[in-house]
């Protein structure tokens, strides 16, 4: 009797055993390629999934898309997103006209690529070249409280990033 019903428990466990990895091993229905990524205007290949009405994409092709680093730690078993955005600013946050100051242009990603400057006043503009981490001297030209000083910064890449300011009088 003791064997009958050590054969009964042990067949509840393999049938429980048997189950369990029949629900982890199901199949699910999604659609590839249906939805297009485009990331502020510009189309990106990164594949795409659809599943349960919701839009699924690579991190890889995410990160990619949207200029940020992905690190895999295989220890922990963790993906590190990092989004570091061009950065545009002035040594003197409130320059006055015909100074000289420092066009800071930063980013970890973009530290050390070279760049255009191109600084805008109300009716004139002039052009700077400028490497990202190292600082830029520019002369504030005139501007007027209606019409700010505006600095569009562009990389080889067409990345662009965009700072503006009034100068003091």
């Amino acid at each position: 009797m003791k064997k009958f019903f050590a054969g009964i428990i042990c067949g509840i466990i393999l049938a429980t055993a048997v189950s369990v990895y029949a629900e982890s091993s199901g199949t699910i229905d999604v659609i590839f390629g249906r939805v297009k990524l485009a990331v502020n205007g510009k189309m990106t290949d990164t594949p795409t999934l659809l599943y349960n009405g919701r839009t699924y994409i690579q991190l890889r092709g995410a990160a990619d898309a949207f200029g940020a680093t992905l690190d895999w730690d295989e220890g922990t078993n963790t993906a590190t997103l990092t989004y570091s955005p061009l950065i545009v600013s002035l040594d003197n946050a409130s320059p006055s006209k015909n100074e000289v100051v420092n066009l800071l242009v930063s980013g970890a990603k973009y530290t050390g690529r070279a760049y255009k400057a191109a600084v805008f006043y109300k009716t004139t503009s002039t052009a700077y070249d400028g490497t990202v981490g190292e600082p830029c001297a520019i002369k504030v030209g005139p501007a007027t409280p209606d019409w700010p000083v505006q600095i569009v910064v562009t990389l080889e890449s067409g990345e662009q990033a965009v700072a503006s300011f009034t100068p003091r009088e």
